[in-house]
């Protein structure tokens, strides 16, 4: 497999996996999303990556690049918002209790992988391009 896809996917598990560690600290200290929030976390910032896995897994590089990039770029500022800025009982400091610490870290966790979800998609996007410029330039340079 192409390292190239490698990186990738490994970024998507990575997000995945922060994303159930957040939802279980959401769990254990109470905090629940609006019906909105939910919608967008399962849609948006967990089916979105899995189908960019799936569709650069499956040769629509561009595509699946595109789409993560779209997605992580979303949950990116959704998390941001909801976790830092906005003040709601989904906010960092809004949370207390043993599960206080767990919530913070996944917090962070997940915005990380959301950025490095995004950075990946970008340089696969622009990798593949490159290459794709490449194979053009020297179809015409050689007559074909």
């Amino acid at each position: 497999m192409d390292r190239r896809v490698t990186a990738v996917l490994v970024a998507v598990v990575a997000h995945l996996l922060a994303g159930v560690a957040h939802g279980y600290a959401h769990d254990g200290a109470g905090v629940q999303l609006t019906t909105g929030q939910t919608a967008f976390v399962w849609v948006v910032a967990t089916a979105g990556p899995i189908a960019a896995a799936i569709l650069v897994w499956r040769g629509a590089i561009r595509s699946g690049a595109l789409l993560l990039v779209a997605t992580a770029l979303a949950a990116t500022i959704f998390d941001g918002y909801y976790h830092v800025i906005a003040e709601t009982p989904d906010h960092v400091h809004a949370v207390d209790g043993p599960f206080a610490d767990l919530f913070i870290a996944t917090a962070i966790l997940v915005s990380i992988t959301d950025v490095l979800c995004v950075l990946a998609g970008a340089w696969l996007y622009r990798q593949v391009s490159a290459d794709t410029d490449a194979d053009r330039s020297a179809r015409v340079h050689d007559g074909t």
